[in-house]
């Protein structure tokens, strides 16, 4: 893993503070390019070769092309037999990736097995060409300032470096973090600052300037689904998770695992293990306390033990106690994004566990609930088949009901009855909403208001359902969303980023490309059956996972924010000088007498918002670290 960086144009003359702001991504080396018209920074963290020979910038022997490159490709040893002529000087795939680029181009991106950001230079043709994975695990930020400037980098601070002209703060964001706790996927909080897209390409045309993005990754969900016996689907989607780790164990540093006492994780780590029995497998686990508990987030805690000691794995214990307003500016700067989930804060401290003891790649179940469905909101769509057997009006009578009861007690039901009522797609859309867009709305000042577009959000996923004709099954839908918003911009953007900010490589087998093609070739009832999600691939996990994990009920990986601004006195005057600091320092942005009544009806139990409140804090955060100066 490492940072990349470059630019056109006016060149930046101190290239310390480029290389400086990617450190830690890449700790054990950096390297520079530079021409008449194009640097190229690169900071390495080697996984692959560990000597010199795959340094970066990397060039052919010709010097005519460069690459710097960011990622994993899994399958790179296989590929190089289509390089028969190519003598290697080293088993890096950095050096295997540049000749596959020189020979075929960007045609080779479909094959391509792996997480990367890159970009690839041909001075011959003045071309500059970058790219990102399929799933966007590794990030890519681009800035066009016309006329003749172009710069990108794996990080947005390091952008901000690379900038010549001032930034503005793209205020959508705000409305987006607060309804979702992200931003959307092509989107960051600058309004000049965008993500290259998973799955795209752009090619500059470095004499003219001229840009184009191109899509590379074909759609998964086309509606052919493979017809076979369920029993045939388990062989081969079992042989398909073999194939994606023995791909996802290459690597010449230790590999551990995150092992939370779920099915995802401790199907990878028991697979593993009868994979190659007499390997030495490290792992880490979050010890939550009663507050999780008695949120709803069950305690992983003792399956992972009793998981580890039958596998003969060395776990590692992080103890959940977090203080999530104290570290909260150290994870947003990390992440550079609009961003509110407690989940970061334990990945930051696993990522730290893990360096420490000199294990630099750690591998997580990321990815099984967007392509196998595992998530509450699926299990909703069997529900709203059963609910639109009942009347309408009595649904609007229950809904009423329940909005007699403290909010955050039954706030899943009343979200189930009120969507039960609305179009399938509006179902879709706004089962991915932490909070309705006229509540939303509220919070933001009166000029605000009457700038902010509520649609971007419905307009985006809209496109990604467009992406996808053929598919017309609700839950095939469902998960072409969550894999471009939920999956690609919020857990795939904290993980490598918290990841890295700790010198760690978080790879994720579930999106193995094979793998994910395969599911998509998954007939959608196997997936979910019934109310069960991840049907099939719990059948598999029987043959490596004890039944007492695959029949636990599903639980988050989060922090118990309601119970803890209910009865944890400090962590609510924390939060709350946070809330309110965002509408003193940014009156333009946050009408404060609404936030403040938001905040009453919260702790009072009127309405369920301390999610909300959490990313008003992050908001906070990244306004005063990142547009301050």
């Amino acid at each position: 893993m490492c940072g990349i960086a470059g630019k056109t144009g006016i060149p930046v003359e101190n290239i310390q503070p480029i290389t400086d702001s990617l450190h830690h991504r890449g700790p054990e080396g950096s390297g520079y390019y530079a021409d008449n018209t194009l640097q190229l920074f690169h900071t390495r963290l080697a996984i692959q070769d560990l000597s010199d020979a795959g340094a970066q910038p990397m060039q052919d022997e010709s010097k005519r092309y460069v690459l710097i490159y960011n990622g994993e490709i899994y399958n790179h040893t296989a590929l190089r037999n289509k390089l028969p002529e190519i003598s290697f000087r080293s088993h890096s795939d950095t050096e295997t990736l540049l000749h596959l680029l020189i020979r075929y181009g960007t045609d080779i991106l479909e094959e391509l097995n792996g997480i990367f950001a890159f970009a690839f230079y041909d001075r011959g043709e003045q071309q500059l060409i970058l790219a990102r994975d399929r799933f966007g695990v590794k990030p890519l930020y681009f800035r066009d300032e016309l006329p003749n400037a172009f710069s990108f980098a794996s990080e947005l601070k390091t952008l901000r470096l690379l900038s010549s002209s001032p930034l503005s703060v793209r205020t959508e964001s705000m409305l987006e973090c607060l309804m979702l706790q992200y931003n959307l996927t092509e989107t960051s909080g600058f309004r000049e600052i965008e993500r290259l897209g998973p799955g795209k390409f752009i090619t500059i045309d470095m004499r003219s300037q001229r840009r184009q993005t191109v899509s590379w990754a074909r759609p998964l969900y086309t509606r052919q689904y493979t017809v076979q016996t369920e029993a045939d689907w388990i062989d081969q989607l079992d042989t398909a998770l073999q194939q994606s780790m023995q791909r996802q164990l290459l690597s010449d540093k230790p590999v551990s695992f995150f092992l939370s006492g779920g099915v995802d994780s401790s199907l990878l780590a028991g697979l593993t293990k009868r994979l190659y029995p007499g390997r030495q497998l490290d792992a880490y686990s979050v010890k939550a306390g009663a507050a999780f508990v008695q949120e709803g987030f069950a305690d992983d805690y003792a399956h992972a033990v009793s998981f580890a000691q039958q596998i003969q794995c060395r776990l590692h214990t992080v103890n959940a106690q977090p203080d999530l307003i104290h570290d909260l500016d150290r994870i947003i700067y990390a992440l550079e994004e609009l961003q509110a989930d407690p989940a970061c804060f334990f990945v930051s401290d696993i990522a730290a566990r893990a360096k420490d003891a000199g294990q630099d790649v750690l591998i997580g179940g990321t990815g099984a609930d967007d392509l196998f469905s595992g998530y509450r909101r699926h299990q909703a769509l069997y529900y709203y088949n059963a609910l639109d057997n009942i009347p309408a009006g009595l649904r609007k009578a229950g809904g009423a009901l329940l909005k007699m009861l403290p909010a955050g007690k039954v706030r899943r039901l009343q979200k189930l009855l009120r969507l039960s009522l609305a179009p399938p797609n509006e179902r879709m859309l706004q089962s991915f909403l932490w909070i309705n867009r006229s509540e939303a709305m509220n919070l933001f000042s009166a000029d605000l208001r009457e700038q902010l577009t509520l649609d971007t959000i419905d307009t985006y996923c809209a496109g990604l359902l467009a992406a996808i004709p053929e598919e017309h099954d609700p839950l095939n839908q469902m998960l072409q969303l969550e894999t471009h918003c939920f999956l690609a911009a919020h857990n795939l953007n904290y993980l490598d980023k918290i990841g890295m900010a700790h010198g760690v490589e978080i790879r994720v087998p579930y999106l193995d490309t094979e793998l994910a093609k395969l599911s998509a070739l998954l007939p959608p009832q196997l997936k979910m059956k019934g109310s069960e999600t991840k049907y099939l691939l719990k059948k598999v996990a029987s043959r490596y996972v004890p039944e007492h994990i695959i029949k636990r009920p599903k639980t988050g990986f989060g922090a118990p924010i309601r119970s803890w601004l209910q009865e944890d006195a400090a962590f609510r005057e924390n939060l709350r000088e946070r809330v309110m600091q965002v509408c003193s320092q940014w009156p333009e942005y946050f009408d404060r007498q609404q936030v403040e009544r938001f905040y009453n009806d919260t702790i009072n139990n009127r309405t369920d918002g301390a999610y909300t409140l959490f990313a008003l804090a992050a908001i906070e955060s990244w306004l005063r670290q990142f547009t301050a100066n």
